[in-house]
């Protein structure tokens, strides 16, 4: 923080000690009698003061200018939940009666000349010594009612906190400084270099006019033609002693630049190279609204003692660079001692074109005292950093309208005197960590519009009392937003948040759902609060239309709203006709058809079991086909028959099931969200898929039978072939070396095929006993005769003695003797046949006897006439005839 020059000569009064340096307000809250109007305290110039002062109260306070040519600065370390106290000024009277000094002028009332609101809970600010009555460009409209003559003797102080909604305490000191006219001849000659690339190329014609100026033409410093920085050019009297006469220069007592004031001056180009080197006292630089096109960047790289930077709306490139790490790599900047901007509270490099990624974590080791750091409107890329929770004491940051993209870290939570937080107009997703929004408790300002954030917005916390502008519109954000609201519109309704006027809640163009919050009724309704907002916008949402009117609830339809608060359209709930087809399995395609159906990623299916709540029910999500505004595709959940919900309801399968469906969050299609008597419940009844049986499908061809079975409904299985036991678990393939060697059987044993044999029917009569024998269960063979050994691999000769030898020799006597005997049969036959062609009858006399009972022809002779035997006689196929 500024380090205020010691008090001079003047000050030589003592400084109070005791109950003498504290300034102590007794009026309750809201009350104006923290001090005595007809006798103010009297401060002594540069001692410090401890406060405390009470929610919207005021403290009144005189201090003594000695001479015109005497500084005021005011040096503050506050203690607040929300905001700090404002410091009001004016040379004619006490301020202000509990109102704002800026706000309905009347004739009849004192107002401040300026007012002063402290940046952060700690800071100082020194005014700039002069006017330089030139300077029509910063004019604001009060100035015709506020006297700016220049005054000496005694100024009227008010420390208020009308604005702050909060008790304030802590410690301040007020000081009229001696001038210090001298400066050093190296540091005139670098602010004569500066305005001499700067400003003086582009001063304005003898003949110009500001007040022409700025009665015709925009003040926008975009367009301002001419630099209006020291309008009567460099003097060349301007010598050592020169320092006051520079306007917007301020030097301390050694001679050194140690501010340099020059927002929004025409500045145009670069500042000369080595400026740094040059001025290497200067604390507070501010460069804002002028067309600067570089050097500044280089200086806040190496500058060692700044308190304050801000270069906003200039044409700066480059990336964002470590306050006071030089030339050091920015991994390793500050990490010693040397470089680190300890004093440094307010960083802003808002609107210029810088790129590259935010150095958080370097900020942090180089600025831990930052209080505000404003890099709004670039070019930036990356995360937002979470190294900046390490800047505990940080009240405002603002990245909006770069190019970051990611999450938003949840290490930013510990920062509890952030008061405003802008990341709007960015690339940032994901989820808002619940988090935030219980422990940022000093937030007033939260802007996470126009991104790509999604999810539910997390619960607001009790904490946070004071968050009065938060803008959430162009996002991804879903659910209700009931429970957010009715938080918000109950710390609007304190008594102490009667008059924050301005209170905006903007969440347009989300996908939030439910009934439109009854919070928006409470905010409207109650006196305080409707003064306090000024707006609410809800539209571009989905919250459902009431099922009565078929429009808003008859609640919101007879608020008269202004255009400022914004509902849109609600969105009807969708109906449910018919569910194809009317049974289906879990798993199973449905095709659900009805009305008011709207394509949407949020849109699922419900399945509520019979007599079970909601909370139990299972759901699906819904696709939609191009074209089809009617009907929607749903699955029926797998586990909609075998989860525990539906043990507990008691659904068997061939039990129904009713069938919702909703577009958008848990907007249903239910008997609270259509019109009364017009809800028809549409239900399917629930089987088991393909492969499952039991009561709850609880039983599987794979869970219950391996997938080698048939589960049956009482869970037994009813296995495939080569497959045994009681969950088919038995494989003759793995434990019987296949289905030809054997069978498993329900104990896990293999019943083996013949010509095998072992526990796992290993052995065959192949591998084993090379098919000369059988195997036995322990590997051994029974080999077949001619045959010996482990394997049957040894031939042997067949013995004779044996009783096997003597039963093939006897068998082979029998064949032996039969041939013979078959062979003399044959030729007497033939000697028989051959005598009964020459004409002697020998087949005759033998067979006469027996000729009427076989052929039944009586006495006649068997011959033909011709001699030979014919086929009639006696049914013989001539083929088994003899023929000689």
């Amino acid at each position: 923080l500024l380090l205020l020059p010691p008090p001079t000569a003047m000050a030589a009064e003592a400084c109070p000690v005791g109950a003498q340096a504290s300034l102590l307000s007794f009026g309750n809250s809201g009350t104006v009698n923290a001090g005595n109007l007809s006798k103010p305290t009297t401060l002594v110039s540069g001692c410090t003061y401890e406060l405390f002062l009470p929610d919207r109260t005021e403290m009144y306070l005189v201090l003594r200018r000695p001479s015109l040519a005497h500084t005021l600065s005011v040096k503050w370390n506050y203690k607040f939940e929300y905001k700090p106290p404002i410091h009001v000024f004016s040379w004619n009277g006490q301020c202000c009666f509990g109102r704002h000094p800026s706000i309905n002028i009347q004739s009849n009332v004192i107002y401040g000349d300026f007012v002063q609101d402290p940046l952060g809970s700690a800071g100082s600010y020194t005014f700039p010594e002069k006017s330089d009555g030139e300077d029509v460009y910063h004019c604001a409209g009060a100035c015709r009612y506020y006297n700016s003559t220049p005054h000496s003797g005694d100024i009227f102080i008010t420390i208020s906190t009308w604005l702050a909604y909060n008790d304030v305490e802590g410690s301040v000191t007020f000081a009229f400084n001696e001038p210090f006219p001298r400066i050093q001849r190296a540091q005139l000659d670098a602010v004569r270099a500066m305005y001499s690339v700067t400003c003086a190329p582009y001063q304005a014609p003898r003949n110009f006019t500001g007040l022409a100026y700025a009665k015709d033409v925009s003040t926008d410093t975009d367009t301002m033609p001419y630099c209006d920085w020291l309008p009567g050019g460099w003097e060349p009297a301007w010598a050592e002693n020169s320092c006051e006469d520079i306007a917007g220069v301020r030097c301390d007592r050694d001679g050194n630049v140690v501010e340099l004031e020059l927002s929004q001056r025409g500045l145009r180009g670069a500042l000369p190279a080595g400026l740094a080197a040059l001025l290497p006292k200067l604390a507070e630089v501010s460069l804002d609204g002028n067309r600067l096109t570089g050097g500044v960047l280089e200086l806040v790289r190496d500058l060692q003692h700044l308190e304050s930077f801000s270069a906003t709306r200039n044409n700066l490139t480059g990336t964002v660079p470590c306050p006071g790490a030089g030339d050091v790599r920015e991994a390793d900047a500050c990490r010693g001692v040397g470089g680190v901007s300890s004093q440094l509270h307010t960083y802003s490099l808002s609107f210029n074109n810088l790129g590259g990624a935010i150095p958080g974590a370097c900020i942090a080791r180089c600025a831990p005292a930052l209080a505000a750091l404003q890099l709004e409107s670039n070019r930036l890329t990356g995360a937002v950093p979470a190294a900046l929770a390490a800047l505990t004491v940080l009240v405002l940051l603002d990245v909006s309208q770069n190019e970051l993209t990611g999450t938003l870290p949840a290490e930013l939570a510990s920062l509890e005197l952030l008061q405003t937080l802008d990341l709007s107009l960015n690339q940032l997703t994901g989820t808002v960590p619940a988090s935030w929004m219980s422990n940022m408790s000093s937030l007033f300002t939260m802007d996470l519009s126009f991104n790509r954030l999604e999810g539910e917005f997390p619960k607001i916390g009790d904490t946070l009392t004071r968050i009065r502008r938060l803008y959430l519109g162009h996002n991804r954000f879903l659910g209700t937003f009931e429970g957010q609201l009715a938080q918000l519109a109950g710390t609007l309704q304190t008594d102490r948040d009667a008059f924050a006027s301005g209170t905006t809640y903007s969440v347009l163009s989300n996908a939030f759902s439910g009934p439109l919050p009854f919070a928006m009724y409470t905010l409207f309704t109650t006196p305080s609060t409707a003064v306090a907002l000024a707006a609410l916008e809800l539209g571009g949402n989905h919250f459902r239309c009431d099922p009565e009117t078929g429009s808003w609830p008859l609640w919101a339809l007879r608020l008269k709203l202004s255009h400022s608060h914004v509902l849109g359209q609600c969105t009807p709930v969708p109906t449910v006709t018919a569910v194809a087809p009317d049974s289906a399995a879990e798993g199973e395609a449905l095709t659900v058809t009805g009305a008011s159906y709207q394509a949407s990623d949020e849109a699922r299916c419900r399945f509520t079991f019979p007599g079970a709540p909601t909370r139990e029910a299972r759901y699906a999500p819904a696709t939609f086909t191009a074209g089809m505004v009617s009907a929607a595709g749903c699955t029926l959940p797998a586990n909609i028959l075998t989860g525990a919900a539906a043990a507990a309801a008691g659904l068997v399968a061939g039990m129904e099931v009713e069938v919702s469906i909703a577009m958008y969050g848990d907007d249903f299609y239910d008997p609270a969200t259509v019109p009364k008597g017009t809800y028809t419940a549409v239900k399917i009844r629930v089987t088991c898929g393909k492969g499952l049986a039991g009561a709850r499908c609880q039983h599987g061809d794979v869970m219950t039978c391996g997938g080698s079975g048939v589960a049956t409904d009482v869970g037994a299985c009813v296995c495939a072939a080569g497959f045994a036991g009681a969950a088919c678990q038995f494989n003759s393939t793995r434990l019987c070396n296949g289905p030809e060697a054997g069978a498993a059987n329900n104990v896990g044993a293999c019943e083996c095929a013949r010509g095998f044999a072992g526990a796992s029917c290993q052995f065959s009569a192949l591998a084993t006993c090379q098919l000369r024998g059988l195997p036995y269960a322990n590997g051994t063979c029974e080999c077949t005769a001619g045959f010996s050994g482990a394997g049957c691999g040894v031939e042997v000769e067949v013995e004779i003695s044996t009783p096997n030898s003597r039963l093939a020799t006897w068998a082979l006597g029998l064949i032996a003797g039969g041939t013979i005997l078959l062979v003399l049969a044959a030729a007497f036959i033939y000697y028989m046949v051959r005598l009964e062609k020459k004409g002697e009858p020998l087949f005759t006399g033998i067979l006469q006897p027996l000729i009427p009972s076989v052929g039944g022809v009586g006495g006649d002779d068997i011959r033909d006439d011709e001699g030979g035997g014919g086929r009639r006689s006696w049914g013989i196929e001539p083929a088994l005839a003899l023929d000689m």
